[in-house]
């Protein structure tokens, strides 16, 4: 078997599943701890952004922000597993597209996940449903709505990706990597 580097397809499955691709992970540590921290400073610089944009976009809540993300993470990385093809952008456009295509989730294992307590845990996803961010199936199972996707509008998103990528850029210039074929 082709290890991740020679199988790009491995490398996504271990993202779909929200880890990294250890093999798509090496670089000369040793040089980078020999003389860190203006590498560093321009990644924890990209990551504090992030988690500023994410206070503003949840009211100040970060513990809000990691649950709702989880959720999303949980039914949107479940559906991409699932299926040879990614879902269409109208498909999940609308609430009851996403009910009939995403695997929904549930608070408990939202709250193993994180690490938080479950009763945190409720106390936000009743939160985020009171917003309309989030919806409560029949059964209990979660999956985020349409509308909280709304809150990253295109040109939020395109931001977040932009960002990641020019620092990814100088990065990688940096560290003298280059992007595999």
């Amino acid at each position: 078997m082709k290890n991740s580097a020679e199988n790009p397809d491995s490398a996504l499955r271990q993202i779909l599943r929200n880890n990294y691709s250890q093999e798509h992970s090496k670089f000369d540590e040793q040089e980078f701890q020999q003389n860190w921290h203006l590498d560093f400073f321009i990644l924890f610089g990209m990551l504090n952004r992030f988690v500023k944009m994410q206070h503003r976009i949840n009211g100040g809540d970060l513990t809000m922000h990691m649950v709702v993300a989880e959720i999303w993470i949980y039914n949107i990385g479940k559906r991409l597993a699932a299926s040879t093809s990614p879902p269409e952008s109208e498909e999940l456009a609308t609430n009851e597209g996403r009910r009939r295509t995403l695997p929904k989730c549930n608070a408990y294992s939202i709250s193993l996940a994180l690490e938080m307590s479950p009763e945190t845990v409720r106390r936000k996803v009743k939160k985020l449903m009171d917003m309309g961010w989030v919806e409560r199936s029949p059964g209990g199972e979660l999956m985020v709505t349409a509308e909280c996707e709304k809150a990253y509008n295109p040109q939020v998103n395109l931001e977040i990706v932009r960002d990641f990528v020019a620092t990814a850029r100088v990065l990688m210039k940096r560290m003298n990597l280059k992007l595999e074929p």
